[in-house]
Formats: structure tokens, sequence, C-alpha cells
């Protein structure tokens, strides 16, 4: 009977440490389901700010295009009007235009 009793207690001590292995490898499941969630929930975050940062740098390269056109428009339109007023000349620096006066037809000698 005594044989018995131990056996009984061995087994009985035996479920308890396999219990508490199992409850202690749940546990370990769930801290890492945990830990994934939020690295996906970070992940998440971070792929909405790229997002939201790839929206503005389009956005601004759309408003520099319209300003560097409406600069291009500009620069045409004095050159036509320097064209109509007077001769041009290119500088030597970069191929900027530069007027230079209508030579007048009452300044040469009589």
């Amino acid at each position: 009977m005594k044989k018995m009793t131990v056996k009984t207690k061995e087994e009985i001590a035996q479920k308890k440490l396999k219990a508490h292995h199992e409850q202690k490898v749940e546990q370990s499941k769930n801290n890492h389901t945990q830990k994934m969630i939020k690295e996906q929930q970070k992940i998440k975050k971070k792929e909405m700010e790229l997002a939201k940062m790839e929206k503005l740098e389009s956005e601004l390269i759309g408003k520099l295009k319209n300003t560097e056109k409406v600069q291009n428009d500009a620069l045409k339109q004095l050159e036509e009007v320097i064209r109509s007023s007077g001769s041009i000349k290119k500088s030597p620096s970069g191929g900027k235009l530069s007027a230079s006066p209508k030579k007048s037809l009452d300044a040469s000698p009589k």
C-alpha cells in the first residue's frame, strides 16, 4: 500500500510538473504572439508614414515643376520682349540674355 501511495505521489508530481511546463510554453507562445503583433503594427505605421511622405514628395515635385514652367515661360516672354525692342547679346556666363538698346537714327552724323 505504501508503494502505491509513493507511486501515486510521483505521478501527481509529474503531472504538476508537466502542467507547469505546458503553462510556461503557452505563456511563451502568447508573449511571442504579442511581440509579433506589436512589430506588425510598427511596420504598418511606418508604411503609412512612408506613403504619406511619398505623397508629399510627389506634390512638392509637382509644385517645383510648375514653378519651373512658370519661370521658363516668363523667361521666354522676357526674351521675346527684348528681341522685339532691341538686339540680344548672349553673356559668356551661362547663355543669359542681355539687351542692348537700338541705335538711334537721329544720332548719325549729318
